[in-house]
């Protein structure tokens, strides 16, 4: 006897309401709208289990902000001084042969 299945439809599970439910099938999929606006159609047990939570904007906003601590706590690059080579008080003629 095969299981019973519950309607997901208008549930939300992290960022993602689900829009349509489909029957049958050994892996059922579902359609979701992310809080972003895109739809996208994923399993439902990875929905309903919480493995899928969003369509994908969270993890980029999550690494933008990553990237951007890590930018922040980069050291700042350092220029080296220009040693002007024509300056006689840096130089002796007497150390070059010319």
């Amino acid at each position: 006897m095969p299981r019973k299945r519950t309607d997901t439809t208008g549930q939300k599970y992290g960022r993602l309401t689900v829009t349509e439910d489909s029957e049958g099938g050994k892996n059922p999929k579902v359609v979701c709208r992310c809080e972003c606006g895109t739809v996208v159609t994923v399993l439902k047990h990875n929905v309903i289990r919480g493995n899928t939570t969003s369509c994908g904007c969270a993890r980029s906003e999550k690494m933008r902000k990553v990237m951007k601590a890590m930018r922040a706590d980069a050291p700042k690059k350092v220029q080296a001084p220009v040693i002007d080579p024509l300056i006689e008080d840096e130089y002796d003629e007497e150390d070059y042969d010319w």
